[in-house]
């Protein structure tokens, strides 16, 4: 399938997923006056509660799943450079992880739509979301490697000293944020395709609620195709050791 029919074909879903959303006015022109890494790689988030108070903390890494069995899936961004002859196009590069398969990748995420929200009075914050396409392509060099094509969605704010930021969506008990949907398609065997998504906090394709609403986790069948230690860090109690070593290894920098 060519880049042009999967993007297409997953911004159905995208669209499915914004119909419950207030409505929104064009801001495309004015979506390239900003730099989209604010939000693609913020090393923290700031969450404004319901109190009006806030809070910050480290951005956790996406969360991701490839194939029909959910294997567990991670990406990390190390650069995204906007690029000086079109601001709607992004130079991206950095790493996928599968299993025990690390590799690097490079590839280009292109702005393809962007809308603000129509909030009312709220005169301290602008808030909207960008839909990127996205081409990711794997060191061929590398075993069992491939491309990464699909569709990504993210949502910022811009407070009234135009600071473009990372937007948290509803709380720090549900948000989520730069969610990705798209398949991997081999190098070697371009018949063999897998679906593949990834979100932060949330991933937007498949997934149950682990412990309660507030965190992802795919059924516990898939639990053994990469999701052990993450059940081990979110379902034990904070005090035990073996949770508390499940938790180092899910703040590991796997990509260094």
């Amino acid at each position: 399938m060519g880049a042009i029919s999967t993007f297409l074909l997953i911004s159905l879903f995208v669209f499915a997923m914004r119909g419950q959303m207030n409505s929104t006015t064009d801001f495309h022109t004015g979506i390239g006056s900003y730099d989209l890494n604010n939000v693609w790689m913020a090393d923290s988030i700031t969450d404004e509660l319901e109190d009006a108070t806030s809070i910050t903390y480290k951005r956790s890494e996406p969360l991701g799943v490839i194939g029909e069995k959910h294997q567990r899936f991670y990406i990390h961004f190390s650069s995204a450079i906007r690029q000086a002859d079109n601001p709607y196009e992004y130079f991206v590069s950095g790493k996928t992880k599968t299993g025990d398969r690390t590799c690097d990748f490079l590839g280009y995420v292109s702005v393809r739509e962007a809308k603000l929200l129509k909030l009312g009075e709220d005169a301290d914050h602008k808030q909207g979301y960008v839909v990127c396409e996205v081409r990711l392509y794997e060191n061929d060099k590398q075993p069992n490697t491939g491309i990464i094509a699909g569709v990504l969605e993210s949502h910022f704010t811009i407070d009234k000293n135009d600071k473009f930021e990372y937007k948290t969506l509803t709380g720090i008990d549900g948000f989520n944020n730069n969610l990705f949907t798209g398949t991997w398609t081999s190098y070697q065997n371009q018949k063999m395709t897998k679906n593949c998504s990834w979100g932060d906090y949330k991933n937007p394709k498949t997934g149950k609620a682990l412990m309660d609403e507030r965190l992802f986790g795919p059924e516990s069948k898939y639990k053994e195709n990469g999701w052990d230690n993450y059940y081990k860090a979110w379902s034990g109690n904070s005090s035990d050791p073996e949770t508390q070593q499940a938790m180092e290894k899910e703040n590991e920098e796997w990509w260094k």
